[in-house]
C-alpha cells in the first residue's frame, strides 16, 4: 500500500494538549523495507492510558479513527520506577516541578541584590553630594579668612610691633587675636571641624 495522502496521527494523554505528529514511509519500494510501513516517533513521559487518532487519504479514501491502549487492545503506558533498580530516577514531570522551584528562588535573589545595588548606588550618590558642599563651604571660609587677616594687618601699628591673627578649621573662625607689643587684646574661640589655617597679617599658612 503506497498510495497514501497527508497521513497524520495526534497522540493525548490525560488533559495534555494534543501531539501532532506526520507519519512517514519506513521503506523503499523494490530497495528496502515492507510497503505499507508508515511511521513517527515520539518518547511518552507520562504512564497511563494513550489515545492515536489517524486522519489522512488511503488509496484514495478519507481516514478518521482513533484508538486508545489497553481498550483497543495495545498497551498503556507504564511508570518506568516500578522496575527500576537499585536508584530510581525522577519523572520528566517532578525534573520540571525541581526546575521550576528553583528558577523561582533564583529570580527572588537577583530581586534581592539589584535592590542592594540600587541603594548601594543612592548612598555614593548622597556621600558625593555632602561631599561637595563640605568642599564649597571650606573654600568659602578660607575666602573669609583672607579678608579678615587683610583688614587686620591694615589696621597693624609700630610695624613687628602688633601682629594680627586668624585661626579657620573649615570655614569656621577657631581663634582670633589681636596683639599689641605682646599683650593680647582681644580673643575670640568658636567650635569648628577638620581643616586648620593660620593667617598672619595677610599671609597664610597651614597648621
Amino acid at each position: 500500500m503506497t498510495d497514501v495522502k497527508d497521513l497524520k496521527v495526534a497522540v493525548t494523554t490525560g488533559d495534555a494538549e494534543a501531539m501532532q505528529l506526520t507519519l512517514a514511509p519506513n521503506f523503499e519500494v523494490g530497495e528496502w523495507g515492507e510497503p505499507g510501513d508508515y511511521r513517527a516517533f515520539f518518547i511518552p513521559t507520562t504512564p497511563g492510558q494513550y489515545t492515536f487518532h489517524f486522519t489522512g487519504t488511503i488509496q484514495g479514501k478519507k481516514i478518521d479513527r482513533s484508538f486508545t491502549s489497553i481498550k483497543d487492545g495495545f498497551d498503556a503506558v507504564d511508570d518506568p520506577a516500578e522496575v527500576q533498580y537499585p536508584v530510581k530516577d525522577p519523572t520528566g514531570a517532578q525534573l520540571a516541578t525541581r526546575v521550576d522551584r528553583e528558577a523561582a528562588r533564583l529570580n527572588a535573589s537577583l530581586t534581592s541584590l539589584t535592590a542592594e545595588r540600587d541603594q548601594a548606588q543612592d548612598d555614593a550618590a548622597s556621600a558625593r553630594r555632602l561631599a561637595s558642599i563640605a568642599l564649597i563651604v571650606g573654600a568659602a571660609g578660607l575666602l573669609g579668612a583672607v579678608v579678615v587677616g587683610g583688614l587686620a594687618c591694615a589696621d597693624s601699628v609700630d610695624g613687628g610691633g602688633a601682629r594680627a591673627t586668624l585661626l579657620v578649621r573649615a570655614g569656621t573662625v577657631l581663634q582670633s587675636s589681636l596683639r599689641l607689643k605682646g599683650r593680647s587684646v582681644l580673643e575670640d574661640r568658636v567650635i569648628g571641624s577638620a581643616g586648620t589655617f593660620l593667617l598672619g597679617c595677610g599671609t597664610l599658612s597651614v597648621c
